[in-house]
């Protein structure tokens, strides 16, 4: 007897877009609950599930608002999505743009084409 699952629990990969830029987030979900009726995505599921349990949807995402089942390490995981909150957080302290020197994220990067070889192979 098959049994049906009430949560979704595993590694997600999603692809969305930060400053017009497409980039893939993965994440870790862990969750039971499901969210419908969401309009602005955060990203389209490549990996994994969203919103609902087999959705190609995750998330909400709109103005300054970023809600997802996505757990982490996900900032370490995802230099480019920290990248962007912080950016945003300090051009809105400071009402202006704030330019930070780069960190180096070569190491970070080898690990992520790692993750994704592996999942979206």
């Amino acid at each position: 007897m098959a049994i049906e699952r009430k949560d979704a629990f595993g590694n997600i990969v999603i692809e969305t877009q930060l400053n017009d830029k497409t980039i893939k987030i993965i994440g870790f979900e862990n969750h039971g609950g499901q969210t419908f009726d969401v309009f602005t995505p955060f990203g389209t599921v490549l990996f994994g599930n969203g919103n609902k349990f087999g959705d190609t949807q995750e998330g909400y995402c709109q103005k300054n608002v970023i809600a997802t089942y996505l757990h982490g390490p996900l900032l370490s995981k995802n230099p480019e999505l920290s990248d962007y909150i912080i950016q945003y957080c300090l051009d809105r302290k400071y009402k202006e743009h704030i330019i930070l020197e780069p960190l180096d994220d070569t190491f970070e990067e080898k690990c992520r084409q790692q993750l994704l070889n592996t999942f979206l192979s």
